[in-house]
């Protein structure tokens, strides 16, 4: 058996670091700063969901793609200096490292952020498997991406966790076949009730998957 993690807003709470960034951009056309609640609402959904919440833009939008590379600039240039576990996360890696219990990370964020971020959390070098959101051609919510992880970990689906904190992960999840835990505490948008998203599982902390995972692995 093993776990598959979400990124952000399962493992690393990276809205802090993400809302900086969106709100720079604000700041130089003089708009005023967001709060923090609406930006994390945006996340989960990606690039395009962030800009449309701070600058009301769509992908057909002339300015889309300038506001997306000024965005792409300011969240290279910072990476990592805002963002952290969430509590009970670096316990819970620690004991998966300690029972041998393989883990990956199965995220839709780019290859080009995704890795210099990991490399700033030496406990997420123990990762056993990365698959991003440009790994393959397909991202969540399809499967592929977690059948990927798995086959790299040597693990069956059916006999793997996926967390995350998106209708697209609990959807991802249930497609490949995997046992789902959703990740209450990350960025879903209020309007949204995550309860009817039929996940397997439900932590409403980060510290509540660790009760989950041991009960199943039979671990301490």
């Amino acid at each position: 058996m093993g776990c598959l993690f979400d990124l952000d807003g399962t493992l690393l709470d990276s809205a802090p670091e993400l809302a900086r960034c969106l709100n720079d951009l604000r700041q130089e056309q003089g708009l005023p700063h967001l709060p923090l609640r609406d930006i994390q609402s945006a996340i989960s959904s990606g690039v395009p969901s962030m800009l449309k919440v701070a600058f009301n833009v769509t992908p057909t939008d002339p300015q889309f793609d300038t506001l997306k590379q000024q965005f792409h600039h300011r969240y290279h240039a910072i990476l990592g200096q805002a963002t952290t576990f969430f509590p009970g996360i670096p316990e819970l890696l620690t004991m998966l490292n300690a029972q041998k219990i393989p883990w990956g990370i199965v995220t839709n964020k780019a290859t080009q952020f995704t890795l210099p971020l990991l490399a700033q959390f030496p406990l997420l070098k123990d990762c056993a498997s990365i698959v991003c959101g440009d790994t393959l051609a397909r991202a969540k919510p399809y499967p592929e991406p977690l059948w990927l992880a798995c086959e790299q970990l040597t693990i069956q689906p059916n006999a793997t966790f996926y967390i995350g904190d998106a209708i697209t992960d609990i959807q991802a999840s249930t497609a490949a076949g995997t046992t789902s835990i959703l990740a209450l505490y990350g960025y879903i948008p209020t309007h949204l009730d995550p309860f009817t998203w039929h996940a397997n599982h439900i932590a409403p902390t980060a510290n509540a998957l660790r009760p989950i995972i041991q009960s199943y692995f039979n671990v301490t």
